[in-house]
């Protein structure tokens, strides 16, 4: 099995700060290009703002950068989703319905049978 999800893999090849990497995942082609493109700029970035750094300097630099964008947004998306768990909770409590005022004639037991 592991054989055919090996084979299954999209491969492609993209450039990163001028170097071409060999990238394959189970992602689109594209996804793996956008994603190629994403570290690109961010060590571009780096090396731009600082200009004395190698290059393993600035990927590593980015790579904390993106690290931190990445805790951030999940800091965030946890905390939206227990926003969303209060609200969908509240929603459901007064959604619920509540128990009628009933009249004493509904109160009455039933109608037993009379024995014959």
């Amino acid at each position: 099995m592991v054989c055919g999800l090996i084979e299954n893999k999209i491969k492609t090849t993209v450039r990163i700060g001028g170097v071409d990497y060999a990238m394959s995942g189970f992602e689109s082609e594209e996804y793996m290009h956008r994603v190629a493109i994403l570290v690109d700029r961010k060590i571009s970035d780096i090396e731009r703002a600082h200009p004395a750094l190698s290059s393993s300097q600035a990927a590593v630099l980015a790579a904390i950068n993106l690290a931190d964008e990445l805790l951030k947004l999940r800091e965030e998306n946890e905390a939206l989703d227990e926003k969303f768990n209060a609200w969908r909770a509240e929603a459901l409590a007064s959604a619920k319905p509540k128990p009628r005022d009933m009249g004493a004639a509904q109160l009455e037991k039933p109608y037993a049978l009379k024995n014959r």
